[in-house]
């Protein structure tokens, strides 16, 4: 599913106004009518209905939908926040007054209402347009609202929120619901505008969805994005057939990286998976992972490379540069798709030489900023702009892990993904994730694929165990178990 930020969505509204000649105002009635159709889940027989309006066309929205909600019986408080600007607020709140009285803020303050919890607070200020730091009057009458009793409503985004990154604008408001109007915005799926829109109901408004050839592309990773990309499994497939995982992974006291990534990657499907390791931690596996083959590390050589379908590098490896330097000549010259994950962040000083096409890298934000040179991200923006750029750069695939995680294809599309939770921020998670995209990749699945389809199950296989367990008694073997039933699950909405 198509992610909008605030520029693209002005831009399919101006379409809609201006190419498809539907008027503005019909817009926002149109907004207003299906903001009603939403509400109306919440309404009990005593509610009352708080509007805080904006002086934009979020604004504007807002005092259609008192409108509409007095004309069919509600008791309305409308609460002016900011005085209408834009042409069509200014407009919306004439008709309104014709209705209703408008309230200023301090006059509903000294009112001092009681608002019970069966009440409606709907946020219609900013929505979409806010893209500075709130400060002053409107932060502190926000913070107040934050406080009072009711049902907590945000007309497509939550006043502070930033609709093209998620990020706070130091104030915001906190929805139970976000009504996003015409389509889903990219700062309705990143933290912590995330957490702050609660539950999210898509409403249309008569605004067909359309963006500029040039536009950035942000996406959805969810079931739809991925049901197309699962592969059938042959009947009569064999384990050599499923692929054959070659993981250089693994040294002393750090050998519980490896066999995670290693059980993650047979759990996704591939047939064999071997990992070279050091000659004195070889007879561990065989009570660790008895079904998982090793190779001692001391004895490898370029041609040992050769017969495998890909190759992971890097989970608990260790960060030596000597090693590294070796490790780097093996892995430049593999004809076979290769995943590098953890110590190779630290190991490898760039990826010249390294084939982009066949290349993934899954590292977490601290790894990330280790390779790319990069500062700290100071906000989703920021983040967003140095994985663009960085797969700009050189090319590859690029998953970028963390709440959420962020998949950036070679082309620049950037993935946002839906599934995973809390509990996932623990030791050896992400060794399962790039065991189980490597596995993926081993079975056949070109380097995007095996990044989305890894990515969900890893965040699917997360969320399945909390539907059983608590968040924080999530571990990385918990992981490896829910594998197969968030492969179950897939499976079972394809067919």
């Amino acid at each position: 599913m198509r992610l909008a930020d605030s520029a693209q969505m002005r831009a399919m509204d101006q379409r809609a106004i201006s190419e498809l000649g539907i008027p503005s105002l019909v817009l926002m009635e149109n907004a207003a009518r299906s903001a009603f159709e939403a509400i109306q889940h919440f309404l009990e027989l005593d509610s009352k209905i708080v509007v805080f309006l904006g002086g934009g066309n979020n604004g504007g929205d807002g005092y259609a939908l008192a409108r509409i909600c007095k004309n069919h019986g509600w008791e309305v408080a409308a609460v002016r926040l900011v005085e209408p600007t834009s042409v069509d607020c200014q407009k919306m709140a004439e008709i309104y007054c014709h209705f209703g009285q408008i309230l200023d803020y301090e006059s509903f303050v000294a009112e001092a209402p009681e608002i019970g919890e069966q009440d409606i607070i709907i946020d219609a200020v900013l929505g979409t347009g806010g893209d500075r730091p709130l400060e002053g009057a409107l932060a502190e009458q926000l913070t107040w609202i934050n406080t009072l009793n009711g049902v907590k409503i945000a007309l497509d985004l939550p006043s502070g929120v930033r609709a093209s990154s998620g990020d706070v604008l130091g104030v915001a408001f906190r929805a139970e619901v976000t009504l996003a109007l015409a389509c889903p915005k990219l700062g309705h799926y990143l933290y912590p505008g995330r957490e702050l829109r609660g539950g999210l109901v898509i409403k249309p408004i008569s605004v067909p969805e359309y963006y500029a050839p040039e536009a950035q592309k942000y996406k959805l990773l969810n079931e739809e994005e991925i049901l197309g990309l699962l592969k059938p499994l042959p009947k009569t497939t064999y384990k050599n057939q499923q692929g054959h995982l070659a993981l250089l992974a693994g040294s002393k006291g750090m050998m519980g990286a490896a066999a995670l990534a290693a059980r993650s990657a047979l759990r996704s499907g591939a047939g064999l998976a071997t990992l070279a390791v050091p000659e004195t931690e070889q007879a561990s596996f065989t009570h660790e992972a008895p079904e998982v083959m090793t190779q001692p590390r001391e004895k490898l050589t370029q041609k040992w490379f050769k017969p495998y379908g890909a190759v992971l590098a890097g989970c608990g490896l260790g960060r030596e540069a000597k090693d590294w330097k070796k490790y780097s000549t093996w892995l430049k010259k593999l004809k076979a798709p290769l995943l590098l994950d953890a110590d190779a962040f630290h190991g490898l000083k760039d990826l010249k030489g390294f084939d982009p096409q066949k290349l993934v890298l899954t590292p977490h934000q601290g790894e990330f900023l280790a390779l790319s040179k990069n500062q700290a991200p100071k906000n989703n923006r920021e983040r967003i702009e140095q994985g663009l750029s960085f797969v700009k750069q050189w090319g590859c695939t690029l998953i970028l892990k963390g709440a959420p995680t962020l998949v950036f294809s070679a082309e620049g599309v950037v993935y946002v993904n839906e599934t995973g939770n809390p509990g996932m921020a623990t030791a050896g998670s992400g060794d399962v994730l790039a065991g189980l995209t490597a596995g993926l990749l081993t079975q056949g699945y070109d380097p995007l694929p095996a990044s989305l389809l890894g990515v969900w199950l890893h965040g699917l296989a997360g969320d399945l165990y909390v539907e059983q367990a608590a968040e924080e008694s999530l571990t990385a073997p918990d992981l490896i178990e829910f594998i197969g039933p968030a492969f179950a699950q897939l499976r079972s909405s394809r067919d």
